[in-house]
This record gives C-alpha cells, sequence and structure tokens, in this order.
C-alpha cells in the first residue's frame, strides 16, 4: 500500500515468458515459462537474474504460479526454518485469510500442527470452516485483542508453541502474550520495526524465542521456489483495499502493453546548483521563507540585492545559508537605481538563470489625503525597480523571471491606490516580457500569515482578520511560486499575442459571503460573480449563534423574566468574549475574565455591533458600545437592552388581547 521501500520497485514475485537470456544462461532460454521472485516486477517487461526464476511445469497455470513464491517462501522459511514446527504443536496464524494466512495453514496441516486462527470478518471465519475444517472456537477476530483471552481459555492458559504475526502495535503485545513456554513467535509485519517498537522482555524468561523475518532481503539472494499451484480469483486491483478479499489478488497484465492507460508523469520541481539566482528585496520574512524553500529545491548560488543587505540583523540568516552548502552575496542598494542593479549582477559567481522581484513599499493612505512622495515612492519600487530589473537582464538567458505583486493590483484595496497601480504595472510589464519572447510571470499575493509584511503591524493585521481575509499560509506561498517559475519559460519567438497567466493567491475570505460581517470589496466586482463561498447546506448560513445563545434566547421569548437571572448575562458575555477572541488573535492564550475587561477599541466595536443586530437582534450604537468600553459591561446593557425589547412586546400582546376582548 505504500507504506514501505521503494515505489517504484513494486510488486516482488511474478511470472512470464522469457524473452531474452543472457549469454551465459543454459538451464533456461527464450520461450520458457517461469515464475520468478524479484523485486519490482509488476510491469510488462522486467529483466531479473537467472537464479531468481524458476521453470514452470506444463500444467501450471502462469496466473497460479504467480501467486506461490512470496506466501510458499514466508511460510516455509518461518514455520518450517526458524520456528522449527512440529506434529502435534500448536500455532496461531494471524490474518489467515491472506495469502500468507491460507499458504501458512496448508503448511501447517501437511505438518500435523493444531491452528488456531484469526481474521478480520465472520464470513472469512466460515470460509476457514468450510474450506480447511478449523472448528469455529479456535478462529478468532484480529481487529481486536479478545484473542488473546480466547487462545488462553481454548489452551488452558497455556498459549500456542508458534505464533505467526502480521499484527502490530497494542495486538502485537497480545499476541507476544499468547506464546507459551518454549514457544516461538516470527514477525512478519514491519511497522514496529520501523517505528522501533518496544517489546516485553518478561517472557524471555519462559525460554521463548522472537524472530524478525523480512522477505525483501531474500529476494536478493538465491530463492528456493515451491512448486504448489493454486486456484485464484482475479479481482479488480481495488478490491485488495476493502480488507475482504481472500487469498491473494492477480494482476494479469495484458498481451499487448500499449492496451494500457497512461499518464504523464511530471517530473519532481528543482532548481539548478550550478547556476545563480537572484531575490530583489529578499531579505525580509517572505525573501527568508523563499530563500529556504529555494536552497531545498536545490540552489547553492544566491545574490540579493535590498538596501538593507549590509545590516547585520541578516548574518544568523546568511550564516544558516552558507552551512548548508550556498554561496551568498548581498548588495546593498536599491532596484530603483539601474547602477545597483548592475552591480548586483556582477555578484553572480554563476551564470544568472532566475530572477525574483519581491521589492515593496507601502505607503497606505486615502487616495485624496495622498501627497506626491507618498504616490512616487510606492511605485518607484514596484514599477521603476522592475523595468530596471527588466532592462539589465534582457539579454541573459533565464530560466525565470517572477514578479511578486498584489491581489490590490488586480480588485484594489482601500487606501492603497498607489500600491494598486504599481501592482497593475507589474501584470502589463508580464505581458510585455512575453510578447518580447522572454520569460515572465507574476504572482498576484494576498496577505500572507506569518512571515509576510502585514505581521510587522498588528494593527493592520487585525483589520484584516476582522474584515474576513483568508491568510496566506507558507505552503500555499511556496506551491504559488513554483507555479509561477513553471509558467514563467514562454516561445523563442515574439509574439503579439496576451498569453499572461498571473497566479492568483489569497483572494479569497475566511467566512461566508452570506455573514453580514464580510466586507471585502471584490464581491461587488461582476469578475467574480461566479465565486461563491457559502456554508455548506444545513449549517446556518452566516448564522454564529451559539446552541446555548440560541436556547437561551428561545427561553427569554417564553419568560422574559429569566433576563434577570445572573447566567443569561454570563452567557451573552460568553459570546460576546469570543467574538474578540476570533478578532483578537493575542487574546487567544487569555482567559474570559482577562478578555472581558479589555477595552474595546473602534473596529473591534464594528463587529461587535453587527454581531449583536444579527444574533441578539438589538440595534446598539457604536457610542453606547464606546460607552461600554469591555466586553463585560458590554453584556450588561445588552442584556438591559433584551429586557426592554421583550417587555415592550409582553406589553403589545397584552393590549391586542384586550382589544380582542372589547371589540
Amino acid at each position: 500500500m505504500g507504506l514501505f521501500g521503494n515505489p517504484e520497485e513494486l510488486g516482488l514475485e511474478g511470472s512470464g515468458i522469457i524473452r531474452r537470456v543472457g549469454g551465459n544462461q543454459i538451464k533456461l532460454k527464450p520461450g520458457d515459462r517461469v515464475v520468478m521472485l524479484s523485486k519490482g516486477v509488476n510491469r510488462t517487461r522486467v529483466t531479473v537474474q537467472a537464479r531468481c526464476c524458476v521453470k514452470l511445469p506444463a500444467h501450471v497455470l502462469l496466473e497460479d504460479a504467480a501467486t506461490m513464491p512470496s506466501v510458499y517462501i514466508t511460510s516455509i522459511y518461518c514455520l518450517v526454518h526458524l520456528a522449527r514446527l512440529q506434529k502435534d504443536e500448536s500455532v496461531l496464524i494471524h490474518s489467515a485469510c491472506g495469502g500468507v494466512g491460507l499458504a501458512a495453514i496448508r503448511v501447517s496441516q501437511v505438518i500435523g500442527a493444531k491452528i488456531y486462527a484469526t481474521v478480520g470478518s465472520e464470513e472469512k471465519a466460515t470460509y476457514l470452516m468450510e474450506r480447511f475444517g478449523i472448528p469455529r472456537n479456535q478462529v478468532f477476530s484480529s481487529r481486536n485483542a479478545d484473542f488473546l483471552p480466547g487462545i488462553l481459555e481454548e489452551t488452558n492458559g497455556r498459549g500456542v508453541d508458534v505464533v505467526l504475526n502480521s499484527l502490530a502495535g497494542k495486538l502485537l503485545h497480545a499476541s507476544w502474550e499468547c506464546v507459551a513456554s518454549f514457544g516461538r513467535m516470527i514477525e512478519l509485519g514491519k511497522r514496529d520495526f520501523l517505528s522501533n517498537g518496544q517489546l516485553n522482555m518478561m517472557p524471555f524468561g519462559k525460554n521463548r524465542a522472537y524472530f524478525g523475518f523480512d522477505l525483501t532481503q531474500l529476494a536478493d539472494e538465491a530463492p528456493h521456489i515451491s512448486n504448489h499451484p493454486r486456484m485464484i480469483e482475479s479481482y479488480e486491483s481495488w478490491h485488495m483495499k476493502q480488507g475482504v478479499h481472500m487469498g491473494k489478488i492477480l494482476i494479469k497484465m495484458p498481451e499487448i502493453p500499449s492496451s494500457l492507460a497512461s499518464s504523464t508523469v511530471k517530473p519532481p520541481f528543482s532548481l539548478s546548483p550550478d547556476v545563480s539566482y537572484m531575490l530583489v528585496g529578499g531579505l525580509g520574512g517572505l525573501g527568508y521563507s523563499i530563500s529556504t524553500w529555494m536552497v531545498e529545491m536545490g540552489a547553492r548560488h544566491l545574490v540579493y540585492l535590498s538596501p538593507s543587505a549590509n545590516s547585520c540583523s541578516h548574518d544568523a540568516f546568511i550564516r544558516e545559508l552558507k552551512e548548508q552548502g550556498c554561496y551568498v552575496s548581498c548588495v546593498a542598494g536599491s532596484v530603483t537605481e539601474i547602477e545597483d542593479v548592475k552591480c548586483a549582477l556582477h555578484k553572480c559567481t554563476r551564470p544568472l538563470a532566475g530572477v525574483l522581484q519581491l521589492a515593496a513599499v507601502l505607503k497606505d493612505r486615502p487616495f485624496e489625503k495622498m501627497n506626491h512622495n507618498e504616490w512616487s515612492s510606492c511605485l518607484a519600487i514596484k514599477a521603476l525597480g522592475t523595468w530596471n530589473l527588466h532592462k539589465a537582464v534582457q539579454q541573459e538567458k533565464l530560466d525565470f523571471f517572477v514578479v511578486f505583486s498584489s491581489v490590490s493590483g488586480t480588485c484594489g484595496n482601500p487606501g492603497q491606490a498607489n500600491y494598486a497601480a504599481s501592482n497593475t504595472f507589474l501584470n502589463s510589464l508580464t505581458q510585455y516580457r512575453r510578447q518580447l519572447g522572454l520569460p515572465s510571470s507574476v504572482v498576484d499575493l494576498g496577505a500572507v500569515d506569518e512571515i509576510g509584511m502585514m505581521n510587522y503591524d498588528p494593527k493592520v493585521l487585525q483589520n484584516a482578520r476582522a474584515a474576513s481575509v483568508r491568510l496566506v499560509c507558507e505552503a500555499e506561498l511556496m506551491e504559488g511560486l513554483r507555479v509561477a517559475i513553471c509558467q514563467s519559460p514562454t516561445t523563442a519567438e515574439p509574439s503579439s499575442t496576451m498569453t499572461s497567466s498571473p497566479c492568483i493567491i489569497g483572494l479569497s475570505n475566511s467566512r461566508p459571503l452570506s455573514d453580514p460581517g464580510v466586507r471585502t470589496l471584490w464581491t461587488r466586482d461582476a469578475r467574480f460573480s461566479h465565486y461563491r463561498n457559502l456554508e455548506s447546506k444545513g449549517a446556518g448560513q452566516g448564522d454564529t449563534t451559539s446552541d446555548e445563545l440560541r436556547a437561551l434566547l428561545r427561553r427569554v421569548e417564553q419568560n422574559p423574566a429569566l433576563l434577570d437571572d445572573p447566567e443569561s448575562e454570563a452567557i451573552v458575555r460568553r459570546e460576546l468574549v469570543k467574538q474578540v477572541q476570533e478578532h483578537m488573535p493575542q487574546t487567544r492564550d487569555m482567559d474570559e475574565e482577562e478578555i472581558a475587561d479589555m477595552a474595546i477599541d473602534s473596529l473591534m466595536a464594528i463587529e461587535i455591533k453587527t454581531w449583536v443586530r444579527s444574533n441578539l437582534g438589538l440595534e446598539i450604537s457604536l457610542a453606547e458600545i464606546g460607552k461600554a468600553g469591555t466586553a463585560g459591561a458590554l453584556a450588561k446593557a445588552a442584556v438591559e437592552h433584551l429586557k426592554a425589547k421583550y417587555s415592550t412586546k409582553e406589553v403589545q400582546g397584552e393590549g391586542d388581547h384586550t382589544n380582542k376582548i372589547t371589540s
């Protein structure tokens, strides 16, 4: 099932017809039908050593022969050679309806041993009874450890002489307790071996023995294959995973290999250790993470261009890269200066193969209040800087030229007109380079969690969470970069076709669109009209009311006097505290009392106002929330509003009733 070993070495046994033999081979010849035991034989054509093959008698079918080697070698080697199983001794065979289990039953019956078995279902237990005559009281379940008391009861507390074990974990230890004095246990499984599992040493004091067995090692030596043909049913390959098969599954290869359905396997992504890669602005949190990923992908020569390149704050990071065998060059300068860009290029110790433009500056301010310096400085890094890069490397034979843009260039963002304009330029420059036949791609990146610029400003991060912005995780960022690098190459000839396919990451929200607290601007954009991020059916779209609060409101509607109970206020307070925790990550490790006493800022007040309207059905002004100041005080105010709300309903109900009587 892909748990162990080399996935390219699928299959350990098989049968087939020899097509060619080596010059020194005299026992086998082309046309011979053989059975074989060797690694990686689940193929239409395979090359194996002659000593791993045995010629088949004419009466043995290839289908029968293919099922025999591993199960009978395992059974005979373990029961006869290792365990020395004798007549009238007892043996416990786990998973007895598997291929090894059935072969072990046959070997044990030939020896004359008393057989106990475990299986995974009642159907399999019935099969053993009918096929091999094993009494029902000697067949147990392999799904749990109930076989241990069953074995001890059947053997009067003695246990069995031999256990052929394929179970793991607690069931392995239960099997070990089934071994009688002077008994032997043979371990076929690998899970506990590979996890360095522990074994109780006490049973060894009763002259018990424990053996490990690995058939793959025997496959590297000259195996002895017994010819015991058997009947077998052919199942679909998926049947094996369901644990309902008995015996072994036969995979039959077609006579014409080309008739097999095939799919293209993409080669694993990697970067070259023999070229240089240039990162502009790559000495921040985002750049650190990307650099580490590039090294993991094989890169060994990195050049950085950054205004802070000479800062000692980067020493530990650069030292870490060098310890991984990297050659690192840091150039202090700005990408807006063409001479600084050329200086960085001269630092490349190997041919330049890739460029990453990560530089960015944020100067957020409403457009009508933005001054010229805030506008131009933000544009310079992205627009002028990337243009300088384009001109400087235009004659280089690059594998990729990736620029990091932002989703603000795709759908805009409040207070970021300058940043949106600069990122729009990057998308256009990518188009332009591709029209010239030059490699180019763009990553339109949303807010990145933990390693992005947003994490340097807790207030901005809080605003993003409050607006239901879904933060991009590091793994998503790296996958997006991989896609962009793979998309970067283009045709060698210039083209007039618009071919750029920007990779957009993080343009989504963390809450359903039906949630009244969702305030993302792009939801109003017609280009995203087909996008839906709704809760699953039955989940109550947009409903954030807890079961506890919902139950309270139902009871209060029947009996408003319940609002005088301090527990009612406590329930409302708990819900308000949850809202604060959701929008303020720094409160996650604080207890309820601490959060209830925290001051509510203006942004949090907006979120709470929306929540109170949706879940309590109350209209509380921002001024009143500000006056309350804390979640605890606001809970008291909310309860008073609820009292007023339900007392009004009660009075209206009485008035309606009076009208009906007097009319």
